[in-house]
């Protein structure tokens, strides 16, 4: 049982530092099943599968509507994710993650938060008013819950939306990485 796992975890470590041009073999020596990148009598080529890839789909935001005039965009100063940080990976088993955010000032009234995951929109979250301590300035805290997330490379968004749907700011897009354990695997 322990060398059919240790076959497992080598074929693995293999798998992940083999190049596209790399050959994997398997062979037995005994009892023991082992894996080589040489091919020699009595070894077996291993199929591998293909690599995991990943390509970012294009935003789904509504495009500016450049017929009727929106709402003035130079009164927001900034809008940011606050969480996760560009390059985070995250642990979440379930899946379940809350993106966090600002933008101030805070948001007008009319005006709505819209949430874009891999470059689509995912929601629109309700925003919390506050104000500094040490300044009269107010900014909207914007939270967005999402639920079973799948593992791997994703990228997240926050923009600003006026009253007829036009983008009116967008923060800098964050990437992370979701780690999920994944059952059955070895």
């Amino acid at each position: 049982m322990s060398s059919r796992i240790s076959g497992a975890i080598l074929v693995l470590a293999l798998v992940a530092s083999a190049s596209a041009e790399t050959a994997i073999y398997r062979y037995t020596n005994g009892d023991t099943t082992a894996f080589g990148d040489r091919p020699a009598t009595g070894r077996q080529k291993v199929e591998l599968p293909s690599v995991n890839t990943y390509s970012p789909v294009e935003s789904t935001l509504p495009p500016v509507d450049t017929d009727t005039p929106a709402e003035p965009a130079a009164s927001y100063q900034h809008v940011r994710i606050t969480f996760p940080v560009d390059g985070e990976a995250i642990r979440r088993n379930g899946g379940n993650l809350r993106i966090t955010g600002q933008v101030e000032p805070a948001l007008n009234a009319g005006h709505s938060a819209v949430l874009l995951v891999d470059g689509a929109v995912a929601m629109s979250g309700g925003a919390r008013q506050e104000a500094d301590d040490d300044s009269d300035n107010r900014r909207s805290l914007l939270a967005f819950t999402l639920a079973n997330v799948s593992r791997g490379p994703h990228s997240a968004a926050i923009a600003i939306m006026d009253r007829k749907n036009n983008a009116l700011i967008q923060s800098a897009p964050v990437s992370f990485h979701l780690l999920r354990a994944a059952a059955g695997r070895p």
